[in-house]
């Protein structure tokens, strides 16, 4: 049964990489400099697109860490068991988010007491 779970999970992670990288070459485009003089105002909605594109470009970057992190724990055998406690991490909260390294406890607890520094500062 754990075989084919993370056989199953293997499959989703590893999809979603592929979707991922080909999002990448999709959107390399928005790096390259242009090619002729834009007026000023039209430079500054290029610059600010890129800004966007800078965001979000670290922000797939992230998520493709993530993801091969996730098949990194599925080929080792740790994948769905949570780093904190070393309880099993449900499912369902693995189907929602296969990346997860938390249960849902954990995660409340550290977002608590993530929270309650950021408070405090």
């Amino acid at each position: 049964m754990q075989y084919l779970k993370h056989e199953f999970f293997k499959s989703i992670v590893t999809e979603k990489i592929s979707e991922f990288n080909g999002y990448s070459k999709s959107t390399q485009y928005l790096s390259e400099p242009a090619d002729h003089p834009v007026e000023l105002v039209d430079q500054a909605a290029v610059e600010t697109d890129r800004r966007l594109f800078v965001e979000l470009r670290k922000r797939q970057d992230n998520r493709l860490r993530e993801l091969k992190d996730a098949l990194e724990r599925i080929e080792n055998g740790t994948y769905g068991t949570c780093m904190e406690c070393k309880e099993d991490i449900p499912v369902q909260r693995l189907m929602a988010r296969p990346t997860t390294i938390l249960c849902v406890g954990c995660q409340e607890a550290r977002e608590k007491s993530h929270n309650l520094r950021s408070t405090v500062m």
